[in-house]
């Protein structure tokens, strides 16, 4: 079974929107956008216009913040049992305060080896019922962040430098694939969807994170 998917489309295609609607939780009351939105683990919009939002380190920070909060927000009952489970993974920060200054000190790959994917292997399953990473616009992680307005936006598309050190980058690494180390990789549970324009040198770029799942709208 294909555990990423990619949409691709032109701008204006409502790919995006497809995606922002389904993050909404107050667009989502009604099924199948409610089953959905409730699936949601955690969720990444990348941005030419945002630096942070195309920086690796920034992701996988946001990325175990969201897993942490999907903690917290279980059962009283599920959230003890889930945090007996992640054992001396968790506990071996004295408190939430050493947790983050953790967090801040280390690299995304640190972050997903040492906390992110170890923690999702320990959930053994979605977290009540949350197994869908979103990533917006993750052709934009390909890019150099640019200032609003500036009539050369898509000149430097595809970097070079940033072919191994960006969120693809990391998302590639960590995605689970055959021949490689299923303990290392997101457990196959876990669903990627993403959303990129279509054209010919994304599509080589992302092909091998996605294994060839993806619809074009």
């Amino acid at each position: 079974m294909k555990c990423s998917i990619c949409l691709y489309g032109d701008a204006g295609t409502g790919k995006s929107a497809f995606l922002l609607r389904l993050m909404d939780e107050h667009a989502c009351t009604e099924d199948p956008w409610r089953k959905l939105h409730t699936r949601i683990l955690a969720r990444h919009v990348c941005s030419v216009y945002n630096k942070d939002s195309l920086d690796p380190d920034q992701w996988a920070r946001s990325l175990a913040a969201q897993l942490i909060q999907a903690v917290l927000e279980q059962p009283p009952s599920a959230r003890v049992t889930i945090v007996s489970l992640l054992g001396s993974l968790w506990r071996k920060f004295k408190d939430e305060r050493a947790l983050w200054e953790w967090l801040e000190n280390c690299d995304a790959n640190t972050i997903m080896d040492k906390f992110v994917v170890p923690s999702l292997h320990l959930f053994g399953g979605p977290l009540g019922g949350r197994d869908i990473l979103i990533l917006d616009s993750l052709d934009e992680a390909l890019t150099r962040s640019v200032t609003r307005g500036d009539d050369s936006l898509y000149k430097d598309m595809h970097c070079d430098s940033l072919e191994h050190t960006s969120v693809v980058a990391v998302l590639r690494k960590y995605t689970r694939r055959p021949g490689t180390d299923a303990d290392k990789r997101l457990p196959a549970w876990v669903r990627v969807v993403t959303t990129s324009r279509p054209d010919k040198d994304t599509r080589e770029r992302l092909e091998p994170l996605l294994g060839g799942a993806s619809i074009t709208v």
